[in-house]
């Protein structure tokens, strides 16, 4: 009993009171930085895509692709020639949405779109715009491209599906209309500091043109260039009844690796 006692009154007295708190705070101050990791780690969410009308998202790059724009065939400023990549079947347009493609009532232009690259910082893209390890196999290499929102395809190639490597600039939409200018429907892109490849598939209707940015057409708004989110790149179209290679994605990839390797030379 009296071993007890003396135990209680050591345990009880100031000094082995302040050496306990003395104890707690080094113990709270080693856990802290794991209790913030964990909670860093919770709260991070990945971007999401969502499809409207009578079309479905592509979230993976597999895509056998018809053509692909990769911003990196020239210059490194500038405006990007409507006709660079008419020879696959894609033409980029200028003005009014109703008069690129007759048929259309969505209001809104467009323009000219933009090679772009920091030159005093090769990473720039990858930092800003392109962060990370870009979702669904998207491919930034090099270039990429600014103001780069309406295409359309030509006649004789039926594209049924588009996609591109989209930017963590902002809420931004991808929509198609078919060859007689009938909203087919978009997909909505909602980053959450991140990049992903992000695509429309209008389920086996050629699709007569598409705009990319951050109008929500859909819902009634007027297309424009304004705002950060048209950055994208390596631009690719395709034919549903076209059966994918294996690691078509892969040879996205590469083809954009090859032609970054051809300017160094």
């Amino acid at each position: 009993m009296k071993n007890l006692i003396t135990q209680f009154s050591i345990n009880s007295s100031p000094q082995a009171r302040q050496g306990k708190r003395h104890c707690e705070n080094q113990v709270l101050h080693k856990l802290l930085p794991l209790l913030f990791l964990c909670f860093t780690c919770v709260t991070v969410e990945a971007g999401t895509i969502t499809s409207f009308g009578a079309v479905d998202a592509i979230t993976n790059n597999n895509l056998n692709p018809i053509g692909i724009a990769g911003f990196d065939e020239g210059p490194t400023s500038g405006a990007v020639p409507l006709s660079q990549y008419s020879s696959t079947g894609l033409t980029f347009q200028t003005g009014t949405l109703s008069e690129v493609l007759p048929g259309v009532t969505t209001p809104g232009s467009a323009r000219s779109p933009l090679y772009n690259i920091d030159e005093n910082n090769p990473s720039f893209a990858e930092v800003s715009a392109f962060p990370g390890t870009i979702a669904g196999g998207g491919v930034q290499t090099g270039q990429y491209a600014t103001f780069a929102g309406v295409a359309t395809f030509d006649s004789n190639i039926d594209v049924t599906l588009f996609g591109l490597t989209a930017s963590r600039n902002g809420n931004q939409f991808l929509t198609a209309w078919d060859r007689n200018g009938t909203l087919l429907g978009q997909v909505n892109w909602r980053p959450s500091f991140d990049s992903a490849f992000v695509g429309i598939d209008t389920r086996g209707i050629p699709i007569g043109m598409i705009a990319y940015g951050n109008d929500d057409l859909w819902n009634g708004a007027t297309y424009n260039i304004s705002g950060t989110t048209t950055v994208s790149d390596t631009w690719v179209w395709a034919n549903s009844t076209a059966v994918p290679e294996p690691g078509s994605g892969i040879l996205v990839a590469f083809a954009g690796l090859s032609v970054i390797a051809r300017r160094r030379r």
